[in-house]
């Protein structure tokens, strides 16, 4: 099992290895991601922190490339909760509120998405970190 509250790894099927066979049968950079607990390998874990976010959202990379993208969590203040559907009672006793979509929508760095959207998407910054590293990769290559 992944997630805590999306249920289990049989409503789910495991799409890991077939995507991780296919990624490796092509001429190219490749990356997966997804959260901690799956069976990646572990090659970069990135943090909302990491890049001024009011988030703390964990998400693990597994690379075929290698471009110097390492980074350090800063986990400081109160994090802004993004997952689910809504704001858990925890987090509401926390705060003293429910958090607002556009809280959130800041707390990730994403002005377009709605409430399930955010839930399931990684910060932008976190692709723009990477995509980065990749591009590193190719002109030292070139």
């Amino acid at each position: 099992m992944y997630s805590r509250n999306l249920g289990t790894n049989l409503d789910h099927p495991d799409l890991i290895d077939p995507v991780r066979t296919r990624l490796a049968s092509l001429n190219a950079l490749t990356c997966m991601e997804n959260v901690q607990g799956a069976p990646l390998r572990p090659d970069l874990m990135l943090c909302g922190s990491m890049f001024g976010l009011a988030v703390v959202r964990h998400r693990y990379f597994e690379l075929n490339f290698w471009g110097g993208m390492t980074r350090e969590c800063r986990h400081t203040g109160l994090a802004i909760p993004v997952f689910g559907h809504g704001t858990p009672q925890w987090h509401r006793k926390r705060f003293g509120r429910n958090i607002t979509i556009g809280e959130k929508r800041v707390a990730m760095g994403i002005d377009w998405m709605n409430r399930d959207e955010l839930s399931q998407a990684i910060p932008p910054a976190y692709a723009e970190h990477i995509g980065k590293a990749a591009m590193r990769v190719i002109a030292r290559a070139t």
